[in-house]
């Protein structure tokens, strides 16, 4: 008799989900069941990201065309016959249409969401409350990114009995791996000294953002918080690009903050570590964020997170007090009260960054994610 398929349909390939799909892979095979992940629209989304077919290639997956994603995937159920599926985009019309496929087909279908109470806060939130009822009365189950979506999804009605969390997470051991490697040997530090102050001394602490450079991300309130600090012994890293560089560059020229703050552009996953090395502590400021997976990396990298409460993951990836300091970015004097904090007491940046390595290695690994995952699918499987 073969193996059992769990079908999982997501929107497109991306590189750093590829730990949680070999993590799947591997705990469903514990329990004598196969993985295919099926990608709707192909590379459309593919943004900046550098990879191949050969990164996928211990995983059984499929793509189809963004023209064509209901056909496709309605294929792919028809050819693989599987005992599960997973619905891993949005709550849309694709979804539900497939959905209530597999319903017909009495074939269980759990719905991988993310949304949580301030990512739904946009305008017409109450015609998507209306078109997700009947994802909430009908999927046999629910997979959860965090605590933070778990929760949405009971405030929707959902039973708990029917959610089970698979953290979303990146490589937890690449990023631990990388960052240790370079302060170990030397690296990190000799890093830091490529960048000095006006007069030539060496900065006092290492600021560091990493994301998209878009106006929701907090960046401006970022610059007017280091601003505020009025620190010009403090560095301010900023790794990516976007939209917003422009009006960026405009808030750091109107604040002064150029002899300070330095800008690397888009940097590929391979080259982050070294950014992790160099900083003392990760600036976090999105005013509104479905998950924040740059602090899953922050923290496995062992930096202390000054975190917005305004993103799905801070709930999991910091613990308030312990490995970062939770604030609201729109309130500059709080914002910059935490970032004063850790930058005048090295001591405390010790204590947080050994507690977000312990708590990365712990809770949030891509095996952290895969137990969760098999636990909804195999209670999903049973009840049908």
């Amino acid at each position: 008799m073969s193996q059992p398929i769990v079908l999982h349909i997501t929107n497109a390939p991306t590189p750093y989900r590829l730990p949680q799909y070999r993590a799947f892979q591997k705990e469903l095979l514990k329990e004598g069941v196969r993985l295919h992940i099926h990608f709707l629209g192909g590379r459309s989304r593919q943004r900046n990201w550098n990879f191949s077919d050969e990164d996928f290639a211990e995983l059984s997956w499929s793509t189809g065309s963004a023209n064509a994603m209901l056909q496709e995937s309605l294929q792919q159920i028809r050819k693989l016959r599987p005992a599960a599926v997973v619905l891993a985009w949005a709550m849309d019309g694709i979804a539900l249409r497939l959905m209530l496929h597999c319903r017909r087909k009495k074939i269980p279908v759990l719905i991988y969401s993310g949304e949580t109470e301030i990512s739904a806060r946009r305008r017409g939130q109450w015609i998507r409350d209306l078109v997700r009822i009947p994802f909430y009365k009908l999927a046999n189950g629910f997979i959860a990114y965090g605590t933070a979506a778990q929760r949405y999804l009971q405030q929707r009605g959902v039973p708990p009995h029917r959610i089970e969390i698979a953290i979303n997470v990146v490589d937890t051991q690449f990023f631990a791996a990388e960052v240790g490697a370079a302060q170990s040997s030397g690296e990190a530090a000799q890093l830091q000294t490529q960048f000095r102050t006006p007069s030539g001394g060496a900065f006092a602490a290492h600021l560091l953002f990493v994301g998209y450079l878009l106006r929701w991300k907090g960046v401006l309130e970022m610059v007017e918080a280091v601003a505020a600090l009025n620190r010009p012994d403090v560095a301010l890293h900023i790794v990516g690009a976007g939209e917003a560089e422009a009006e960026l560059r405009q808030a750091i020229d109107q604040h002064g903050l150029q002899p300070q703050v330095f800008l690397h552009g888009y940097q590929q996953k391979t080259e982050l570590p070294r950014y992790y090395a160099i900083a003392d502590v990760l600036l976090f400021p999105s005013l509104t964020e479905v998950f924040g997976l740059v602090m899953v990396e922050a923290a496995a990298a062992g930096l202390p997170i000054v975190a917005t409460r305004f993103a799905g993951a801070t709930v999991d990836a910091v613990i308030d007090g312990v490995t970062g300091i939770v604030v609201d970015p729109n309130n500059i004097p709080e914002f910059t009260a935490a970032i004063r904090r850790l930058v005048d007491s090295p001591g405390l940046r010790q204590q947080m960054s050994q507690a977000a390595r312990h708590h990365a290695a712990t809770s949030l690994t891509p095996e952290q994610s895969a137990r969760g995952y098999t636990r909804a699918l195999l209670k999903a499987m049973a009840r049908e």
